[in-house]
């Protein structure tokens, strides 16, 4: 588990994130049949404030997850304030 500090923001934002071995044993997985990869997310199905996040390629017409984010989201002004992080750094949200 890691946390991260926001510049301007009071608390921590908490996140677990790892990569599955579709992702880290690539040599197993044939690029050439990865058509396409997409992010997928839980948001708002629990009342604990946590979303997942998912990045899946479709490899041989099946979805395989290549990673994924459990993000602590409660609190508006810390979400706010992550997202303007990634803006900030590139990342699109």
């Amino acid at each position: 588990m890691g946390t991260d500090e926001q510049d301007g923001l009071q608390e921590l934002a908490v996140s677990l994130a790892f990569l599955t071995p579709c992702f880290t044993h690539r040599s197993m997985y044939s690029l050439a049949k990865m058509t396409e990869v997409f992010i997928d997310s839980t948001f708002g199905t629990n009342n604990h404030g946590y979303e997942l996040y998912c990045v899946l390629t479709e490899y041989d017409l099946v979805s395989l997850p290549l990673s994924y984010l459990l993000l602590d989201t409660r609190g508006g002004g810390r979400q706010a304030g992550i997202q303007i992080n990634c803006m900030d750094n590139g990342i699109a949200t």
